[in-house]
């Protein structure tokens, strides 16, 4: 430490200079515009200057000049604002390596409490987060909304984190509830997974989640469970009893017609289900009841 180059040895903070450091000493060669110490890089755009021996970020230099000296495993200088290219002393500070990573470890172990607050559906962060190789880039901070992403599935996930299991609808249910058991899923019981207000969430098994879903997008006639049978040129309904077990019942349209037929089989099946209701099965309306939308559920 005793021998190391002093950054006050070579340098003046100036902040009417683009990167706030200008040679003490600048070479015979270097022009009076360019008198200012360091370079851009596009790249990241932090600004970067020759000192110890190799290249160094600005705000390094300029934290160490004002706070003393350093070291990469004590943690990082960020910038405040977000632009690693305004490296001005008032938009800098040092961050530890526990708190940098502290919005990465806390996911990790699914502390989703010290993370997020819940405000009508939707969350916000309650700590900040920084990335990229030199902590340059700040992807959020405490209080900012929570920024979702649609997965291959259609919901809604938390970006900047890749796992499928940080789902917005999942996480919002665990604040309320506590962590979500095996075997178990978070339903949206309007169909809607944009909603994700906690009233609109409820916890089931995989068969009470199947009894709330809506109309199959390859379904023609308007109502689950209800299909026409080209074959045998009728309509069937088609529904699982309490045990399992499926049952049909099919309604020939040389019988009784086309239109007939299809009513037929409709009422059919929407009464089975409500006789399965009265029974405890759980089936909800947007399942057995003719609907418009296509939506998904369930995960």
């Amino acid at each position: 430490m005793e021998d190391m180059q002093c950054p006050h040895d070579l340098f003046l903070y100036d902040e009417s200079q683009p990167s706030c450091l200008v040679w003490k000493n600048p070479g015979k060669g270097m022009k009076a515009s360019r008198t200012y110490a360091g370079t851009l890089n596009k790249n990241n755009n932090n600004w970067f200057v020759q000192f110890r021996g190799m290249p160094r970020p600005n705000k390094n230099v300029i934290w160490e000049m004002h706070h003393g000296y350093f070291t990469y495993e004590d943690g990082r200088v960020v910038c405040k604002d977000g632009d690693s290219s305004n490296v001005k002393i008032s938009n800098l500070e040092f961050i530890t390596f526990e708190e940098l990573s502290l919005a990465s470890n806390l996911m990790r172990e699914r502390k989703f409490d010290e993370m997020f607050e819940y405000r009508d559906g939707d969350l916000y962060w309650k700590v900040d987060r920084y990335s990229g190789r030199f902590y340059n880039k700040k992807d959020f901070s405490v209080g900012d909304k929570v920024n979702v992403v649609r997965d291959k599935n259609g919901y809604c996930k938390i970006s900047n984190f890749n796992e499928a299991s940080f789902r917005m609808h999942q996480i919002v249910y665990q604040l309320h509830h506590g962590s979500i058991p095996e075997g178990m899923v978070i339903d949206h019981i309007d169909g809607n997974v944009d909603n994700n207000k906690i009233e609109n969430l409820r916890i089931v098994d995989a068969k009470g989640n199947a009894r709330n879903q809506s109309l199959h997008k390859r379904n023609t006639v308007g109502v689950s469970g209800v299909f026409r049978d080209n074959k045998k040129n009728s309509y069937r309904m088609t529904y699982r009893d309490l045990t399992g077990k499926e049952r049909s019942r099919a309604f020939s349209v040389n019988k009784y017609g086309e239109e007939e037929a299809k009513k037929l089989a409709i009422e059919a099946r929407i009464s089975a289900i409500m006789a399965l209701n009265e029974q405890g099965a759980g089936y909800t309306e947007r399942h057995y009841m003719p609907v418009n939308d296509n939506s998904k559920d369930g995960e």
